[in-house]
């Protein structure tokens, strides 16, 4: 969550935290499969806001848009951030506790589900 931060304290230029969401897995040693589109999220941080710059954001979303790839400014990125820490933690546990293939994640039957959950 602070990795933006902490880039930012050791180099000049300024750092845009972003978050991004695909949907991937690592189905064997150096082998990752894709399994839909991704989103990406970018916002600056509210001490960032009064530094006027927004109008690198609009640059941003209008450089990705020409590539197709979906963007969207938050008001919040902080909390976009721990949002997808805590989704990370979640899932990334029960997944790796369950053995369940994404694709199977998405459509649990919830009579299947099993009774730890």
């Amino acid at each position: 969550v602070e990795n933006f931060q902490l880039i930012q304290s050791q180099i000049s230029q300024f750092v845009i935290p972003a978050v991004v969401y695909v949907a991937t897995e690592m189905t064997k040693p150096a082998v990752i499969k894709h399994h839909g589109d991704g989103h990406l999220f970018i916002g600056l941080p509210s001490q960032s806001k009064s530094r006027n710059r927004s109008g690198v954001l609009k640059q941003l979303v209008d450089f990705f848009a020409k590539a197709r790839v979906s963007i969207q400014i938050s008001e919040n990125i902080l909390e976009e951030l721990w949002s997808k820490l805590m989704l990370n933690c979640v899932y990334n546990a029960i997944s790796g506790i369950s053995k369940m293939e994404y694709e199977n994640s998405t459509n649990v039957n919830q009579s299947k589900t099993p009774n730890w959950l």
